[in-house]
């Protein structure tokens, strides 16, 4: 018999996928009907005769269930059901109709892949089509749960972010917006909280300029702004929780002038 994927690894991967957007570029009735037949799964709502119905009255019409609804109605099976049903998911979720991104597959299969190990189970690249990767379940040995490693984050030292996108900014040759970004003072704000699909936290960065730099850029200002907010959604790309949403360019404040005193004679 086939080893079962445990409750706790179940738990892992529902929590892990949380900022992610499960369904990619279709809608949940799109992404389901190529796992599941809708219209033979029963409804939840006496008012309809099918899953099909149901989803689309809860999620498209009305979206008043859950973001994270799938992994708790047991119609679906990736609550307790069978491991061929729920590995069955995860390679959906990776398959190149449902998602485009091949830097986000590629983080997303081996986050996976990590927290399926120690049940005996790996999701690997099979074929391809339109030159992108088809990932299939295999088993393997099962191996211990190695602690997850992370290079340092923005959040824990903003200069590195800032560094990266002035190095971008020399290639292109945006010789303004990489003085700005060589020459400034980096300042991550406290960030707004958004409790929606498991929490996401959105920071303004600051850059703190001299006066002199800030009179040149004139009204450049906006403009440079908004090139190293774009160039920072690409750094910052894949999911995750942490997002840099704004960058302000300013000044920094000169010490109080001290006038000098005439004396009338």
């Amino acid at each position: 018999m086939d080893k079962q994927i445990s409750e706790v690894t179940r738990r892992d991967i529902r929590e892990a996928l949380s900022s992610l957007n499960l369904w990619g570029r279709l809608n949940e009735i799109e992404f389901l009907s190529r796992l599941y037949d809708l219209d033979k799964l029963p409804s939840m709502d006496s008012r309809f005769p099918s899953a099909r119905a149901d989803i689309t009255q809860h999620r498209l019409a009305n979206d008043d269930w859950d973001d994270d609804w799938i992994f708790y109605d047991d119609r679906f099976g990736l609550n307790q059901g069978e491991h061929h049903v729920f590995l069955d998911f995860l390679t959906e979720l990776l398959h190149p109709v449902v998602r485009s991104d091949l830097d986000e597959v590629s983080k997303v299969s081996q986050r996976l892949n990590g927290l399926l190990a120690p049940d005996g189970y790996r999701l690997e690249v099979k074929e391809h089509m339109s030159g992108r990767p088809i990932y299939k379940a295999v088993k393997i040995t099962p191996q211990a749960l190695t602690p997850r490693t992370h290079s340092k984050h923005f959040t824990d030292d903003v200069g590195r972010l800032v560094a990266t996108v002035a190095r971008l900014a020399e290639l292109d040759g945006s010789r303004l917006e990489q003085e700005v970004l060589r020459s400034a003072e980096p300042r991550l704000e406290a960030p707004e909280y958004d409790n929606l699909d498991g929490g996401t936290y959105y920071h303004t960065l600051t850059l703190i300029i001299t006066v002199d730099l800030f009179a040149r850029l004139g009204d450049q200002v906006r403009p440079i702004e908004e090139r190293i907010s774009n160039r920072i959604s690409g750094v910052l790309r894949g999911p995750d929780r942490l997002h840099v949403t704004g960058v302000v360019i300013q000044p920094s404040l000169l010490t109080r002038m001290i006038l000098p005193r005439f004396h009338v004679h």
